[in-house]
């Protein structure tokens, strides 16, 4: 009998195994940790670069401990995820005292249902974990601990909506900035209208501990509970003073609201932010004269500039807010200046409907000529609006020819939008495009009964090997669906035929539709 072949195979190239996963659900990492030494410091960058603190569970105090006791885990978290759902809602207590339902927890919410539902489970069937003030302090200790040991720590997300703000967090908060804060480069802070008064405060009241804050990001959520009075100002208020606190140190500033919050009031109460180098704004009003204010101020500074007149989820719907923005993009916007402006992100609103062709009635630009504007500019992205072709045409004409990327969404993709963007944006060389039908093969358009040319032989036919594009990412947006961008890979592969060999197509999932989210190790590709 032979002796078996002992000899060690050779490992592959990382680029073949980041290849490999490019194409397997992110959690497969576990399983394929111990085959070398490269998987296995993905799949420990995969669990510990964010940590997440949300419950009180057994797992949570397991991570901080191994936080408190393994350097090797401790360094590689970047961002802190912290939402404490174990905090008592603000229509419950906590208690430590055992009832009758074995939860150790008396509630006197809307939701008791739920407790009498697990009444009903079988006894020998184990209950859910279920926060007390004791598994709240425990989290919290353990936290507290583990954490001064992230000394890469640089991100932390504060999530608070219908929570009371307990004593013990509140201290945990104090040690964390104290702690931690020299650290920190981005705050994101997301809370309820009656709940951003307590909270932007306790942010700011330890603003010294945070001496190297470059990204702030405050969103103003949905709550259960109504408005209290006088909570609106109270809010403005907090907003302005905690934005003031930093204003020598961040450059980068965020305001968005998923509720009927104005931001006007907090652009006129706030000081010159002498380093603001990118303003995102995203909610109902953005178009105001207290924004053109803002801009005019802020002129010597500003490279990069984001107006999207809705919440940072996407939406395809119009509204009110839409009207008002695009008038005051027409309006107000070319009465500024901003020099440095080198990326635009602005929320169209929506002018044409899905014909077949571009051929829709005679409307005026979407935007005003850009270059008197925006000297600077070469990146443009503009959402929440398909156009079709005489729009996209109008838009690469004000842009004149200067454009390096463009990401934008059409109705229906055709070669002579193709030849439109070949044509008009010559120095481009980066495209996201989505659209919303494309001509089917057989020859007809989707969502029409007129016959049209096969879309894929006429670009089998094209070839633009002038054309500088090095990036490409293209798709479809489902109707009904995610509304994210579906790639195309067929249209993809034939569009890389058509303009170089060398264009880098970008295939990638990024709403996780089919389970494939990749993004963190698959950035090489884009």
């Amino acid at each position: 009998m032979a002796a078996p072949n002992t000899t060690p195979i050779p490992d592959l190239p990382p680029e073949l195994w980041l290849e490999i996963l490019y194409y397997l659900p992110r959690v497969a990492i576990y399983k394929m940790m111990c085959i070398n030494r490269l998987l296995f410091n993905l799949a420990m960058q995969y669990k510990y670069e964010e940590i997440c603190f949300i419950t009180d569970d057994k797992d949570t105090l397991r991570t901080f401990e191994q936080l408190h006791h393994y350097e090797n885990a401790s360094r590689l978290v970047r961002r802190l995820y912290l939402r404490p759902a174990f905090l008592p809602g603000m229509d419950e207590t906590f208690e430590d005292s055992s009832v009758e339902d074995g939860l150790g927890m008396s509630e006197v919410t809307s939701f008791t249902w739920l407790s009498d539902a697990l009444a009903f489970r079988l006894k020998t069937s184990p209950l859910p974990h279920r926060s007390t003030d004791t598994t709240a302090q425990k989290a919290l200790v353990a936290a507290a601990s583990g954490l001064p040991r992230c000394t890469n720590l640089r991100e932390i997300t504060l999530i608070i909506y219908d929570h009371i703000i307990t004593l013990e967090f509140r201290e945990f908060l104090r040690q964390l900035w104290k702690r931690m804060g020299p650290g920190i480069q981005k705050l994101t802070i997301a809370t309820t209208i009656n709940k951003a008064p307590d909270l932007l405060k306790m942010v700011r009241e330890h603003s010294r501990a945070l001496p190297n804050l470059d990204s702030l990001d405050i969103t103003i959520a949905h709550s259960r509970f109504p408005q209290e009075k006088g909570t609106a100002e109270a809010a403005t208020s907090a907003i302005v003073n905690l934005v003031n606190k930093f204003k020598k140190s961040i450059t980068h500033l965020t305001l968005s609201a998923s509720i009927a919050f104005d931001f006007s009031a907090v652009l006129r109460a706030l000081n010159v932010i002498p380093m603001l180098q990118k303003l995102e704004l995203w909610y109902s009003t953005p178009g105001s004269p207290e924004l053109t204010r803002f801009l005019h101020a802020h002129n010597d500074t500003l490279e990069h500039l984001v107006l999207q007149p809705r919440p940072r989820f996407h939406s395809y719907f119009s509204s009110g807010s839409d009207e008002i923005l695009g008038k005051w993009i027409l309006s107000a916007l070319p009465t500024i200046i901003l020099p440095k402006v080198k990326i635009l992100d602005v929320g169209l609103q929506q002018k044409s409907r899905n014909v077949y062709n571009g051929i829709t009635t005679p409307i005026g630009p979407p935007l005003p000529p850009l270059l008197p504007i925006f000297p600077k500019l070469n990146t443009l992205t503009l959402t929440s609006s398909f156009l079709n072709l005489n729009e996209l045409s109008s838009v690469l004409e004000v842009a004149q020819c200067q454009l390096e990327s463009l990401s934008c969404h059409v109705w229906t993709f055709t070669p002579e939008m193709l030849a439109c963007l070949v044509s008009k944006a010559p120095r481009l060389n980066r495209l996201n495009l989505m659209y919303d039908s494309v001509e089917a093969r057989d020859g007809s358009a989707w969502g029409s009964t007129n016959a049209a040319p096969d879309i894929y032989t006429r670009i089998q036919a094209m070839r633009y090997p002038q054309w500088p594009l090095k990036y490409l990412r293209i798709g479809r947006r489902i109707s009904g669906g995610c509304g994210q961008c579906h790639p195309d890979a067929y249209l993809a592969d034939l569009l890389q035929h058509a303009i170089s060999m060398d264009l880098v197509v970008d295939r990638e999932m990024e709403c996780g539709c089919d389970g494939r989210y990749w993004s963190n190790f698959s950035q090489g590709r884009t």
